[in-house]
Formats: C-alpha cells, structure tokens, sequence
C-alpha cells in the first residue's frame, strides 16, 4: 500500500503486457494489447440519449457513439415492444485467425480495417418467442467474433427455463426467478462425478462415509439453498479435484486462474469425457475423492461454507478495514445461479466476493408497478441509517415500492418531525 512507480511501455499497438508480472514466464515475442477502449468514445452521451428515448428507434440510434465495455441492452415500453440490441464498438479485420487470443502484427489480414458500431450489429424487436432473456451471455453468432470470452450461459437457460414453464407471468413470479439458486451445469457436473466414481469403484467395498458423500451428490437437486448438505459435499469434491488434477497437470498458476472462472464446469467436462485416456485424471479423481470422504460430515450444509460479508469499500484498507465490516452471514446461491452469489471453487469456508447486489421489476402497463432492493442502502456514508436498512429486505427477498404517480407517492409518503433537545438556556426563558 506503500507508493511505487510502475513503467508501462507503448507500442503503436498499445501498451506492452507481455512484460507484466503475472507473465514472468512468457520469453516469446513482446505482447501489446489493441483495445477499442483506448481510442475516443462517448458513453456518457450514449446513456443520456437512451433516458430521452420514446421509441426502438430512438434507443438504437443512442448507442451510434457507445464503444466500452461490451453490452447487450434490452428494451421495453408501454406499447408492448421488447427489443434487445448489441452495445458495442467492433473492429473489423483480423479475419484470418479470428478465434485466435494473438496475432501477428505483420500480417495484413490481422489488421484492424475499421469499426461497426451498435447500429450495424445485430438485434431484434419483438421475438416470436415473446420473452427476451439477457445474462451476459452470448446473444448472438456473428461472422467476426464480438468477444473471445464469455459468461456461462447457466442463468441465461435457467431463466428461459423458468419463463416458458409458466402460462402467465405477473411481479411474483419475477420475484421468486431472481431469488432461484439452481445452476445445470453444476448439476450436470455432479452426474457426471457420480457415473465415474461408479465406474472406478466398481466391485469395491467403500467406507461408510464414502457412501454417504457418492449418496450426497448423486441425489443433489442442483440448487444451492442455504441447507443443501448435496451442495457442500458436490463443491467439496470439485474443489479438491479442481486442485489436484490442474495444478499437476498445469501448474499452481494456471489452476489459480481456472478456479476463478465461471466457465470451470465446461473445462473439467471436457476432460472427463477422456477420463479412459488419462491416468492423471483417473488417479486425481480417485484421491479426491478418498481425502473428500474424510473430511465430508452429512450433517454440513453450503451455508457453512458459503457466506456472505456486508462490508463498506474501507473495509479494503489495512488495519482499520475489519472496522466496516458490518456483517457476515450464510447466504444462497453460487457462481452461476440466477440470485448470483460469485466465489472461487474452494473446499473452505469462503465468502462470495461478486453477485447481484441489485434487484429491479417495473411492470410497464403500470406507472406505479416499480419495485427495487439494494443490498445495504442508498447512503454510503458510515453510521447513516440508511447505509444499511435495506439488508433485511435484500436477504429476505423483498421490495421496496417506488410509485411515479404524484398521487399514489404523496399518500404512501411519510412525514417524520424530528425534535432535538432544547440547551438549558433556552429553556429557561
């Protein structure tokens, strides 16, 4: 936390990161990194023309100057239309290898031959399907990739699962998607640990409590409630074999980065479809799952190894930081689930360090039909009363209503006077 100088090198690419410390063991060519962030954009103009929009049109032709960060945005308005659009700034070239993270600058195919902005990309105004759905996701397959990397698409067809199961939709049932704690391809992953453990202990006789954790996992449902004992024994036995199978294979640093990632389950699968082929992985699978076992307790559940912490920004500080940290409680969810509680693949307690601290519904046929939470509240000022007032709501899965009628604002208003002790002096007049 102490002051020092960093020397960053520019190229008429952009700035050289091959010489970064986490590329210590990168001795190739010099890497610089070309970003469209780094040339001129207007994203502030962008958003003021989108709140001044009366229509689709006018919502596309906001984002003509919108370059940074990659969004998809979704429309909506009181006629009944829902649209979805691509915000971005997207070079064109590199057409040669477009798939590929490096490029050779010497090759002409790989240089960039301008730009397409949010108006020349694709996007649709009342699907056939009736529902719109965004998680960032990839919306959308395109010629020239928009990005190389992604989001797990988990919440994007957990929700879409959710909408289509239903007849009608109303506030309620919106309310009860954004606090859903299932992920697929956790689940997935968990049939598939199962079916190769079988495999491989077939005709053994196990420990009692090795029976228990194979039973745990094998008859987890998928969701990450706060008493799911499938829960912690599945993150449990992914945790120790995500260690011991990766940073063999890979080394420490390249485990460290695959345990952060949300994309971890495609990765893992992936090799286990070869499980036949790789002795490293069978032998991996094998000690996790001895060494899980001895650790596994059937009366555990997520919650206690997966919290959640309320904590002001100086909590970052050095010292004095364990001061704002207000609250620490079990809370649902994981990396992937709609209610998105985010945290590294881990066999010990830890607590989610990203998530949806926001939940917003507004009925368009209704002006007063807004309901907002915030986890915390609306003052970030330390000892505010309203720095934290909304945490019962946020963890309970309720609403705040916010009327835009003058008339239905003014009658749930409440009025509080607040009288202060008068000094001795004055009362003695």
């Amino acid at each position: 936390w102490w002051d020092k100088e960093i020397e960053i090198k520019e190229s008429s690419l952009g700035p050289i990161v091959s010489d970064a410390p986490f590329l210590n063991s990168y001795k190739a060519s010099p890497v610089a990194m070309k970003w469209v962030g780094h040339e001129v954009s207007d994203e502030f103009t962008a958003f003021l023309k989108v709140n001044q929009a009366r229509n689709w049109k006018d919502f596309r032709e906001a984002f003509k100057t919108y370059a940074v960060s990659g969004q998809n945005f979704l429309y909506a308005d009181v006629e009944g239309n829902i649209g979805q659009l691509i915000a971005v700034r997207a070079p064109m070239g590199a057409t040669s290898k477009p798939n590929e993270l490096l490029h050779d600058p010497k090759d002409p195919e790989t240089q960039w031959q301008g730009y397409r902005t949010s108006l020349e990309l694709p996007a649709v105004l009342n699907p056939v399907q009736g529902f719109l759905v965004s998680a960032n996701n990839k919306a959308v397959e395109t010629e020239a990739p928009l990005a190389l990397f992604y989001a797990s698409s988990d919440r994007f067809e957990r929700l879409k699962e959710l909408i289509e199961r239903q007849e009608r939709l109303g506030l309620e049932e919106l309310m009860a998607m954004q606090m859903d704690v299932y992920c697929s391809s956790s689940h997935e992953m968990a049939k598939i640990l199962t079916e190769k453990l079988y495999a491989l202990f077939v005709g053994q006789v196990l420990s009692e409590n090795a029976q228990k954790l194979l039973r745990a996992i094998n008859d987890w449902d998928g969701k990450y409630t706060i008493d799911s004992n499938g829960a912690y024994a599945f993150e449990l036995l992914h945790a120790e074999l995500m260690e011991k199978y990766y940073s063999a294979r890979f080394g420490q640093d390249v485990y460290k980065a695959l345990s952060s990632s949300t994309l971890f389950h495609g990765f893992l699968k992936a090799d286990l479809d070869k499980i036949d082929e790789d002795n490293l992985l069978r032998s991996s699978l094998k000690d996790a799952f001895y060494e899980t076992a001895e650790d596994f307790s059937p009366s555990m559940v997520w919650s206690d190894m997966h919290s959640l912490e309320a904590k002001h920004i100086l909590s970052r500080v050095q010292l004095i930081g364990r001061a704002y940290n207000f609250e620490t409680f079990p809370v649902a969810g994981s990396s992937n689930t709609v209610m998105k509680t985010a945290h590294e693949v881990s066999k010990k307690p830890h607590s989610a360090n990203y998530g949806a601290v926001a939940r917003h519904l507004s009925d368009m046929s209704d002006v007063n039909a807004n309901y907002f939470v915030l986890f915390g509240g609306e003052d970030g000022w330390v000892g505010s009363e309203q720095m934290l007032d909304q945490l019962p709501l946020w963890k309970g899965g309720d609403y705040i209503q916010v009327p835009l009628s003058a008339e239905l604002a003014r009658s749930q208003s409440v009025i509080t006077l607040k009288l202060d002790s008068l000094p001795k002096d004055m009362l003695s007049r």
